[in-house]
This record gives structure tokens, C-alpha cells and sequence, in this order.
């Protein structure tokens, strides 16, 4: 499940980051080109940032409310 939801967040960077580019006048990128930018990379983290952000503060008012 992992690897699935990685993998469409990914790809829908991919789509997001080449209609952006478009949009702008810049040729799109291909997929491994995509998967070695910061736009990649950031968005990856930053979903994870706040994955692990929930799950601490749902630990912590669990206990604390218990």
C-alpha cells in the first residue's frame, strides 16, 4: 500500500509540475527526470512531514486524554 500511494503521488506531481510548466511556456519533463527534482522530492516530504505531524499529536492526545 506504501509503494502504491507513493507511487500516485508521484505521478500526479508529474502531471502538476508539467501543466505548470506549460503554462509557462517551459517544455514538460519526463517521469525519471521528474522523480530527481525538488518539486518531487519536497512535495514526497512534506506529505510525509505532516503524515508523521497527525500521528504524533494523536499519540500525545490519546495519552493525555486517557
Amino acid at each position: 500500500m506504501f509503494f502504491f500511494s507513493l507511487l500516485g503521488q508521484v505521478i500526479t506531481g508529474h502531471r502538476v509540475h508539467n501543466n505548470e510548466a506549460l503554462e509557462h511556456g517551459r517544455s514538460p519533463i519526463g517521469f525519471r527526470q521528474y522523480v530527481s527534482t525538488g518539486h518531487c522530492l519536497e512535495a514526497v516530504f512534506e506529505n510525509w512531514e505532516s503524515e508523521f505531524l497527525q500521528m504524533t499529536i494523536f499519540v500525545v492526545l490519546t495519552v493525555k486524554l486517557r
